[in-house]
């Protein structure tokens, strides 16, 4: 019961009744809205009085009460006290007793009253100590009863064993039952009794506390051993249940260790090994209100001064000989019977004060072998739970730590997924793959590779958008380095095959330039050639009418300004004196039996071919210019020639004359040149 005195009308007394000297000490603590102040009061009354002993607080000041000490110090004489609450000019008596010269009473809101003796016993209920029973074997069937704050003790001096045991039964039966019973409380609203069950303490400078065994009786025959069970009372009404704690014991008072908590199943002789269960309790409602079920909370004490945080080990059990291991499991609760979503599994490294996060690490366990055999490692494996209905299913997220927010400017975290190691006597590393969904029935998923955007709060910072990187793994020795293949995915039936995309980045939205787009071929290393680049159209599908795929080198497009060019550019001769550029070669694809290889055009934006190498038959190769569509046989028949050059008919005659140049062209089938000073010469009759 807690004493609060909540009103500037509210104060506490002492009534005593006689001349007995009787010390006080009131420990309390003022609150307000903002303060909170701890604060005590203490005395000597030694006359037959009423006292105030507990002035009430000021307006908006509640005064809460924790602890009230008592004591009557007088050599001979008993003292009667009455503590009463006064509200207003009205008395009301918290608690009236005797004390016998040398005794005393203590209260906290935790307890209640307690009476302390001359030999330093205590007891709930005050009174005088009636007796003191040293017990040996107690016999015959009558009770014993001791009243007030008597003790039942083994005989001093010896060390004498105190047993309570019920008594043996002859025959056949169930063995008598041993009750420790505290007292209920009043009759209103009492608490009920402490029970205590204490081990004697150690003695001296190294003597050891006493044990405290709980042990249930054990079975016979094919019988099971008795059950132990500790379980708190029933509340009433809607009062919480009490608490069931479980405490070691504190650690010396200068750098002992706290005792170890041990929770251990019995081990069979031959047999299944005991079940360890810890269930917390269920939420129910009666009268359909919403209950949480009780939480089960495991947490390691924190660690002092320099020491490293303890940790938290949860093992599946060994397994025998050549069966697995048992599993460790982590499963969120189930969501209500009709809609309520499951539970999370979270797994959260350690948030300091001052200092690094904790990480979060699964690591598959390493195969072992005594014979060996080759034995797989753990696999680590996380999946995202399916969905239900026409909802898509669940995200994967693995996400790198954000950089420091101190000084802003914080590299975030890398996120890495990397395959397994080799072998190491020439085993292969590990592929690292990262694969879209595979439908049930239904589009395959995405893979998706984004470079982090660039943000600034303050408008005005350049910084630079996250790179994506693709980088195949360097080779040794004469081996060749790792291939990066990029593949669409196949066209179903008649569909089309996926396309392949890489765009470089826009520009800025004001006048930034777009990005460049890169593809080289690998360096060679020494004196080794350089590495070639390709790029080829698909190949067509099996039928005649099937076309191959085209292969466009296109320059970016521009919303304002000018487009960017396509340049297709041979490499360029480094180190070496004497070496030579490589080539630019614009080649027609091959042809199969007897159809035509493909075309080598230089084309408008309209795919006017005005330049292109041409095979139009067997033995004719023609370089065909200022042509509107592609070459053919019927504008180059047969015999026409090979390897040689083709002028189509222009689409219209110059009238102006070319600046520092002049003008070739092929008009009604006449070749002619016109003259940067306007003359027009016939090189050719049609």
């Amino acid at each position: 019961m807690a004493i609060t005195l909540d009103a500037t009308t509210k104060s506490l007394t002492l009534i005593t009744s006689s001349a007995a000297n009787v010390d006080y000490s009131i420990s309390y603590v003022d609150v307000t809205s903002t303060t909170f102040t701890p604060a005590n009061v203490y005395g000597t009354l030694a006359a037959a009085a009423t006292t105030t002993i507990l002035s009430a607080p000021v307006a908006g000041t509640q005064r809460g009460v924790k602890h009230i000490s008592i004591r009557n110090t007088h050599a001979a004489t008993s003292q009667t006290i009455t503590l009463n609450e006064y509200v207003t000019a009205t008395a009301y008596v918290i608690y009236k007793a005797t004390i016998a010269a040398g005794e005393g009473v203590d209260w906290t809101d935790e307890t209640g009253w307690r009476l302390y003796t001359t030999l330093g016993t205590s007891g709930s209920a005050v009174g005088t100590l009636a007796q003191v029973l040293a017990v040996g074997n107690v016999t015959g069937g009558t009770a014993l009863v001791v009243t007030a704050t008597d003790v039942i003790r083994g005989v001093d001096a010896s060390g004498g064993t105190l047993v309570l045991r019920g008594g043996t039964l002859t025959g056949v039966g169930t063995g008598s039952t041993v009750s420790l019973t505290a007292g209920s409380g009043g009759s209103t609203s009492g608490n009920g009794g402490v029970l205590n069950l204490i081990a004697g303490a150690g003695i001296g400078t190294s003597g050891a506390g006493g044990a405290l065994n709980v042990t249930s009786g054990a079975g016979i025959g094919v019988s099971g051993s008795g059950a132990v069970t500790i379980a708190t009372g029933q509340p009433g009404g809607t009062g919480a249940s009490g608490v069931t704690t479980v405490t070691t014991g504190a650690g010396g008072a200068t750098s002992g260790n706290s005792g170890n908590l041990n929770i251990s199943t019995g081990t069979p002789v031959e047999g299944v090994g005991g079940t360890i269960n810890i269930t917390s309790g269920a939420g129910i409602s009666g009268v359909g209100a919403s209950f949480l079920a009780g939480a089960i909370n495991i947490t390691v004490g924190a660690a002092a001064n320099g020491s490293v945080g303890n940790h938290i080990t949860l093992t599946g059990g060994r397994a025998g000989t050549t069966t697995a291991g048992g599993n460790v499991a982590l499963v969120g609760g189930g969501g209500g019977t009709t809609s309520g979503t499951g539970g999370n599994v979270t797994a959260t490294g350690g948030t300091p004060v001052e200092g690094i996060g904790g990480a979060v690490t699964l690591t598959g366990a390493n195969a072992a072998t005594l014979i060996a055999a080759n034995l797989a490692g753990g696999a680590i494996t996380i999946v995202a739970g399916r969905s239900t209905g026409s909802t898509s299913g669940a995200v994967f997220s693995a996400t790198a730590g954000a950089g420091g927010t101190g000084a802003g400017t914080g590299t975030g975290g890398v996120a890495r997924i990397i395959g397994g190691a080799g072998g190491t006597a020439g085993g292969t590393g590990g592929a690292a793959q990262a694969t879209g969904g595979t439908a049930t029935e239904g589009g395959g998923g995405a893979v998706t590779l984004t470079g982090g955007a660039a943000v600034t709060t303050a408008g005005t910072g350049n910084f630079t958008g996250g790179n994506i990187s693709g980088t195949a793994g360097l080779a040794v020795g004469t081996s060749t380095g790792g291939t990066i293949v990029w593949t669409s995915g196949r066209g179903g039936a008649t569909g089309l095959g996926g396309l392949i995309t890489t765009t470089a980045g826009q520009g800025g939205v004001t006048s930034g330039a777009g990005g460049a787009w890169t593809g080289t071929a690998g360096a060679g290393g020494g004196n080794g050639n350089g590495g070639a680049w390709a790029g080829a159209g698909g190949a067509a599908g099996s039928t005649a009418a099937n076309t191959g795929g085209a292969a466009t080198l296109t320059g970016g497009a521009s919303t304002q300004g000018n487009a960017g060019a396509a340049s297709l550019i041979g490499g360029t001769a480094t180190v070496s004196a004497a070496g030579n550029g490589g080539n630019g070669v614009v080649k027609g694809g091959t042809h199969v039996g007897t159809g035509l290889p493909g075309q080598a055009q230089l084309q408008t934006h309209a795919a006017v071919p005005l330049v292109a190498a041409v095979l139009i038959a067997a033995n004719q190769q023609v370089v065909a210019l200022c042509r509107a569509a592609s070459v053919t046989v019927t504008e180059l028949p047969v015999n026409t020639g090979d390897r040689v050059v083709y002028i189509a008919n222009c689409a219209t005659a110059p009238t102006a004359n070319a600046v520092t140049g002049g003008i070739l062209y092929v008009e009604a089938g006449a070749l002619k040149y016109r003259g940067s000073g306007g003359t027009t010469t016939t090189l050719g009759a049609a």
